[in-house]
C-alpha cells in the first residue's frame, strides 16, 4: 500500500474501534489530506497519527468519552506529553473538541465548520466525518500558527500545500466558502513564499505552478 491507503486504512480501523462515536466525530489531520487530493496527485506523508474531534461542552461530557475509548481497547500513557493522546494498536489517536474542555484541546475552525461537515466512505461498509475542504486548510493554517513552527519542516504547512498543489477544484471550494473563512484563508495565502512551497515539493515545477495557481486566486 502506499501512504495514502495506508492512512486510509488507519482512519478506518480507528473509526470503526471508536463504536458509536463515529456517529459524531469528524476526522482531521495529516491522515486525512489523501481524501482532498486527487487521485493522480502525488503520494501523501505517512503517519501513525489519527485525529478526530468531537462536540464537547463540559467536562462530564468528556470523562464519558475517555470511558468510552477506554472501554473499547484505548490506552494512554504517562510518556505520551499531549494529554489529548490515546493510543490503538500501534495507532497513537488524538481526541480534540470543539472547544477547550479539560484535557480536550480545540481549533477555532473545528466549531465553525461542524455544521458543514460531510460524510466520506472509507471501506466497503464505513463512513466517517469531514470539514469541507475549506475548514480543513484553515484548521491547518491555524495550527501552524498555534505551534509557532518553521514554515518549511512543518507538517501542518507541509499538509496544506500538499492540498493545495493535489486538489484541483479547492479555488472554487473558497470562493464558495462562508465569508470569514474565505477571507482567512485568502491572508493564509497571500503570506505564503515560494520557499515554503519549494520545501514541501519535490519537483520546482509544480510549486512554480502553485505559485501562479495562488496569485491568480487572489487577484
Amino acid at each position: 500500500m502506499n501512504n495514502r491507503e495506508e492512512n486510509l486504512a488507519a482512519i478506518a480501523l480507528i473509526a470503526h474501534a471508536i463504536g458509536d462515536l463515529n456517529d459524531d466525530a469528524v476526522f482531521v489531520g495529516g491522515a486525512t489530506v489523501g481524501l482532498y487530493t486527487d487521485s493522480e496527485s502525488e503520494d501523501s506523508r505517512p503517519t501513525k497519527d489519527v485525529d478526530f474531534f468531537l462536540e464537547i461542552t463540559t467536562a462530564h461530557e468528556l470523562e464519558t468519552v475517555r470511558e468510552k475509548l477506554t472501554e473499547r481497547g484505548f490506552t494512554q500513557s504517562a510518556e505520551d506529553l499531549v494529554l489529548c493522546r490515546f493510543r490503538y494498536s500501534d495507532i497513537k489517536v488524538d481526541v480534540m473538541s470543539t472547544k477547550a474542555v479539560g484535557w480536550a484541546p480545540a481549533n477555532v475552525w473545528f466549531a465553525e465548520g461542524l455544521p458543514f461537515a460531510f460524510k466520506e466512505k472509507v471501506s466497503s461498509n464505513l463512513y466517517v466525518q469531514l470539514l469541507p475542504l475549506p475548514y480543513l486548510l484553515a484548521s491547518k493554517f491555524a495550527a501552524f500558527a498555534d505551534r509557532g513552527n518553521d514554515p518549511r519542516t512543518s507538517h501542518d504547512m507541509e499538509d496544506i500545500i500538499y492540498i493545495l498543489a493535489g486538489n484541483n477544484t479547492w479555488e472554487n471550494e473558497i470562493t464558495e466558502a462562508p465569508e470569514n473563512v474565505r477571507q482567512y484563508l485568502q491572508q493564509q495565502l497571500a503570506a505564503l513564499t515560494p520557499e515554503t512551497m519549494l520545501a514541501h515539493l519535490a519537483d520546482s515545477e509544480i510549486a512554480l505552478l502553485l505559485k501562479e495557481r495562488i496569485e491568480k486566486f487572489l487577484q
